[in-house]
């Protein structure tokens, strides 16, 4: 399996809230992404779905960096497109 269709499955979670998120953020960015930040987004997505909803939603600390600067591009992005919408 490619790393692109690896993230595109593990982007599927189990809870709705979860899947528009990175559903939504894996669809406009995963082409344009470096191989490392496709690697730190698999790791990213190995996180439980509450512990990840949480640093999603509730600013929870994220103790990698680069994980949160992968949680940030996700954040400004779904808030980009919820503004955009309205």
């Amino acid at each position: 399996m490619s790393i692109d269709n690896e993230i595109i499955y593990r982007c599927k979670r189990g809870f709705l809230e979860l899947d528009l998120l990175l559903n939504r953020f894996e669809m406009a960015t995963l082409t344009n992404m470096t191989l490392n930040d496709k690697l730190e987004l698999l790791r990213l997505l190995e996180i439980d779905d509450n512990t990840l909803l949480k640093l999603l939603t509730k600013n929870k600390k994220c103790p990698s960096n680069d994980m949160k600067y992968l949680l940030k591009l996700i954040k400004e992005y779904s808030n980009y497109k919820s503004k955009k919408k309205v």
